[in-house]
């Protein structure tokens, strides 16, 4: 079969040559239409919320805003898992949730 095929490429080399070229052709097109990014996001779906009391300590910051903020947001659908940070004036709640979430959706829930 392998010996067949090696005969008829070899006496119609301009046919191989012509379908080679087609095969290259219809390649590089394909390769410009792929719909896939050489570098995939593959971040989580995060929504901060930043919130400034510039004369609060971050004891301060902390009782009356994060706790606050972490008791309202807490239970929104989808999420995965929150982290907050409480600084001199700042307040700072990351929500991330889980993959799969729009992010627009994601935003509307927290505000």
């Amino acid at each position: 079969m392998l010996n067949w095929i090696i005969e008829v490429s070899l006496r119609h080399r301009k046919i191989v040559l012509a379908m080679s070229a087609v095969v290259v052709v219809v390649g590089i097109k394909a390769i410009d239409q792929l719909p896939i990014d050489a570098f995939p996001d593959v971040t989580d779906v995060m929504v901060q919320v930043n919130t400034e009391a510039p004369a609060l300590s971050p004891e301060e910051v902390e009782q009356q805003i994060t706790i606050r903020v972490e008791q309202t947001l807490g239970a929104l659908p989808n999420l995965k898992l929150m982290r907050s940070m409480s600084k001199f004036g700042l307040s700072q709640v990351v929500l991330i949730f889980e993959d799969g979430t729009d992010i627009y959706f994601a935003r509307a829930q927290v505000l």
